[in-house]
Parts: C-alpha cells; structure tokens; sequence
C-alpha cells in the first residue's frame, strides 16, 4: 500500500528553527492563489498522513517527510531493511526543499520562540538531523529534485525562490 499515490508531493526538510512551518504556510497560500488545491501534512507526521488520505488534492505539501523519518528511525536503531521497507510504503516527493541553517542561528530562532524546547531542539539534537540531511542530500537523487535553500535568507526572499522553482515544476508536469 502507497500513501497519497499518484499526488504531486513536495516536502520541506530541514533542522528544527530552519523556517520549514513558516514556509509551508506561504506556499498553501502562494499555491490557493494560483487555484492549485493544495493541502499541508506534517508536524504530527502519520495522524496528517491518514487525515489527508480522505482529501481530494493536487498537491500536498508536506512539513517535514521521509527524509526527516529516515534520520529519525535510524538514529533510534531501526535496522536498514526495515527503515527501507517503511519508506517505500510513501510516495516519493517530487520537489525536496532542504531549508540549509548553521545550529547556532537555528537556535537563536528557538529560543526566539520563547517556548518549551523539544527534545531535538537541543544542540545534539539539531547537530543529529543536521548531518543526517546533509548526508541524504550530498549524493542527490534521480526521482525527486533537490533544492538546497539558504535559510538565512530573510523570509520573502526564501519564500519567492520555493514559490517560483515549485509553479515552474507544476508546470513542466502540465506540458
């Protein structure tokens, strides 16, 4: 069984404080907009990812997804062949976005916050998923596209960059 067959995924990876949320919700309204339905997973991955399986949609946008569940699963342990098992049950991205932050300025953000720090919001923790996204995007990949997105950047401009790379892709997949 695949999760949102045949849906135009696009997913946004990155370590805790990188703008993932912040964005996602720029581009639902970008994409409503340009009267695409769209919809957003994420943040509580697998309750979203049942919810949005009765929703009628073009694109799913998804706040963090298989990348984030791979670094996740294995850095509890979960032996390989079972990770893999487990991923292949979701329907690859067709668009990766990897917000790219330092851990220093990740952390400033959340503590900007002013909130209860989660568990992977500490250093290790955003030092974890840190390398884990850099190791998962280093080598590329030929079934999705990669866009790696300087973080830093101010909100907007990071928001024009993912707006304009996603309606191009959208309409690559139209022709």
């Amino acid at each position: 069984m695949k999760f949102f067959k045949n849906n135009y995924i696009i997913s946004l990876e990155g370590i805790d404080g990188s703008g993932k949320t912040t964005q996602c919700k720029l581009l639902l309204d970008f994409l409503k907009k340009n009267n695409i339905k769209v919809r957003i997973i994420g943040r509580r991955f697998i309750f979203s990812t049942l919810i949005s399986l009765f929703f009628s949609t073009d694109v799913i946008i998804s706040d963090r997804y298989i990348h984030t569940l791979h670094i996740y699963l294995n850095h509890k342990g979960v032996k390989n062949k079972l990770v893999k098992k487990i991923l292949n049950m979701f329907e690859k991205p067709k668009i990766v976005f990897h917000l790219d932050i330092d851990i220093k300025e990740a952390k400033k953000r959340i503590e900007k916050r002013g909130k209860r720090k989660e568990k992977y919001e500490t250093t290790e923790g955003l030092r974890i998923f840190y390398n884990g996204y850099n190791k998962c995007f280093e080598k590329g990949n030929k079934v999705y596209k990669i866009y790696k997105i300087n973080a830093k950047n101010k909100k907007q401009v990071i928001h024009k960059d993912i707006s304009r790379i996603t309606l191009n892709e959208i309409k690559k997949l139209k022709n």
